[in-house]
């Protein structure tokens, strides 16, 4: 790996994270217990950190190793080089999190290591010479091929035995630690869209505040659990909510087209019975079957375009179908009226978050009746593919399709109302 990139990836996650915490160059120090030139040197790329500087300093602002060396949201293998080792990053992967080391070792260099937040487990694998490992407490002899766990919320070490050794080193972080799995599980939703959860401490609020006011492929919401002053914190694959803007959107396109068209509010508008070889027809509510595309077409000239208002649902998003979009959506668009600067202390937002929960996991919640009324009246079946279907059998294609109402999406498309346009095929 370039040292350059290393200092980079360094660099910009340690000033990201320090700006989110609202923290001081001199208060990340003092957390860290490291000289305050020792984070301004990182930041500004003047300096190669030690393992037990990056530590620290993860430590200090209750995120995992492999948040301040990675890129994001691309990962790639980082090495920490200094005299007589070389520690490389080899995987990140979880919940819960799991982080995977590569360290070759040179004989008579030994390495402490500062404790890891409580809970944090280590697992060694010797591939090559010998080394002693553990604790003051538990020191343990391996040979080649030989492994060994041990708690790692304590002052370590790894010492090779008379001879150069190679390691592979486990970091196993408990399932909920305080303050600690938040900045992973947003840079998990990013890259593998799904619902991660746990608990933290109050002084992440600011944190997730801040990356809610930025971030458009997920959200965080945080719950009171009224226990030992614990919040019990929900990532969820949710983008920013786009407002209605199907008005603007509509006039913005008819705008484009050349020559006089047709505006209707629905396909059985007597109007398309009359007219001929229009440039353009704006449908507002749409509601699109094989027959509905077919009286447009005969009405539309033969490079005519077709603007129409319609709301779709996703099922290929979480591989679950429309009922459960059903509730995605209906779950959503109440989430979004909530104020993710505040802890959620709302029965009908805690409800509402509940149930997108517990559909995206497809619980049995889903088989209730009661539930089923609540957050699912007729669910729509209808997608983005099959609307392009059945428009493609009436001799149409897709130019393009715009958001107007609903959440950003990881996917093309997401749950929410469009603006779609079509173009008689071969006239695009």
């Amino acid at each position: 790996m370039e040292t350059k990139n290393f200092l980079d990836s360094v660099a910009n996650n340690l000033e990201r994270l320090r700006h989110a915490r609202q923290w001081s160059s001199a208060e990340l120090a003092k957390r860290a217990g490291v000289a305050k030139a020792t984070v301004s040197q990182l930041e500004r790329r003047l300096a190669n950190p030690t393992l037990e500087t990056l530590w620290a300093l993860a430590n200090a602002l209750g995120v995992p190793f492999s948040a301040l060396i990675e890129d994001e949201p691309v990962k790639g293998i980082r090495a920490v080089v200094e005299e007589g080792t070389i520690t490389t990053l080899l995987a990140v992967y979880g919940p819960p999190l799991t982080e995977v080391y590569h360290m070759d070792m040179r004989s008579g260099i030994a390495r402490d290591a500062a404790p890891h937040p409580r809970g944090v487990r280590e697992t060694v694998v010797v591939l090559s010479g010998r080394a002693e490992v553990g604790s003051e407490d538990f020191r343990f002899l391996l040979e080649r091929g030989q492994s060994t766990s041990f708690a790692a919320d304590v002052p370590h070490f790894y010492r090779p035995l008379y001879e150069d050794c190679a390691l592979v080193v486990f970091v196993f972080y408990p399932a909920s630690p305080l303050g600690l799995q938040w900045e992973q599980a947003r840079h998990r939703c990013h890259n593998a869209p799904d619902v991660y959860e746990g608990d933290i401490e109050g002084d992440l609020l600011d944190a997730i505040r801040a990356d809610n006011r930025s971030n458009e492929r997920c959200q965080t919401f945080v719950v009171s659990t009224h226990e030992d002053g614990l919040l019990h914190y929900y990532v969820l694959p949710l983008g920013r909510w786009v407002d209605n803007q199907k008005e603007s959107i509509l006039e913005e396109e008819t705008q484009e087209i050349l020559g006089p068209g047709l505006r209707v509010n629905t396909v059985q508008d007597p109007d398309l019975n009359t007219v001929r070889d229009v440039p353009w027809i704006l449908v507002r509510d749409f509601e699109p079957t094989e027959a509905a595309f077919h009286v447009l077409a005969e009405a539309l000239a033969p490079k005519g375009r077709l603007i129409v208002r319609v709301t779709v649902l996703n099922p290929y998003q979480g591989r679950r179908g429309y009922v459960r979009e059903s509730v995605l959506y209906a779950a959503s668009r109440r989430l979004s009226q909530w104020d993710k600067e505040k802890v959620v202390d709302n029965d009908l937002m805690r409800q509402a978050l509940e149930a997108f929960v517990q559909a995206w996991r497809w619980n049995d919640v889903l088989t209730s009746r009661t539930f089923m009324k609540q957050w699912v009246t007729t669910p729509k079946r209808l997608d983005g593919p099959r609307l392009i279907e059945m428009a493609s059998h009436a001799g149409f294609q897709l130019i393009r399709h715009r958001l107007v109402e609903g959440m950003i999406s990881h996917t093309e498309w997401g749950a929410g109302s469009y603006v779609v346009v079509f173009a008689r095929r071969g006239g695009a």
